[in-house]
Order: C-alpha cells, then sequence, then structure tokens
C-alpha cells in the first residue's frame, strides 16, 4: 500500500444506533504504514467504548506501492469486550 494515499481514506465508525450515554463517534485516529511488516497501524486517542460493534473501511482511493493500482475498497467489524 502506498502510504502516501490514506489521507482521508480511512475511517473508523460506531456500527449501530449508540446506548444511552455513549460516545456516538470513535475517539480521534492516527493512521501510519509499517513498512517493516507492511501493516496499516491506526492508533486512537482513547479506548473504544466497550460491547460496541466497530467499523473500519479502507476506502477507494488507496494504491498499491507496488504496481501504483488503486486497491479494492475494504470493510473489517468487529465487536469490542469488556
Amino acid at each position: 500500500m502506498d502510504p502516501k494515499t490514506f489521507k482521508d481514506r480511512v475511517r473508523v465508525s460506531y456500527v449501530g444506533a449508540a446506548p444511552a450515554g455513549a460516545p456516538d463517534t470513535v475517539p480521534a485516529a492516527t493512521v501510519r504504514y509499517v513498512e517493516g511488516n507492511r501493516a496499516l497501524e491506526i492508533k486512537l486517542a482513547a479506548p473504544l467504548d466497550r460491547y460496541r460493534q466497530v467499523k473500519v473501511d479502507l476506502l477507494e482511493g488507496i494504491m498499491s506501492a507496488v504496481d501504483n493500482q488503486p486497491l479494492a475498497p475494504y470493510s473489517l467489524t468487529f465487536t469490542t469486550g469488556g
């Protein structure tokens, strides 16, 4: 992946309605590409809310560093624990 193409193309969000008193949005995050193990690191400014479903979207426009071709959009969903 070409790290220069991540800006504004990585989105982290909660899925579904927020429980009473819970935040509607995830904490601010920074994104960096770790070349050594070819990993995308998403670092949140604060912990995620407990027992919430979270979705990570890699949006259209992220490019391959190998052949400079666009990568297909991708989503990952998981649930936080307690």
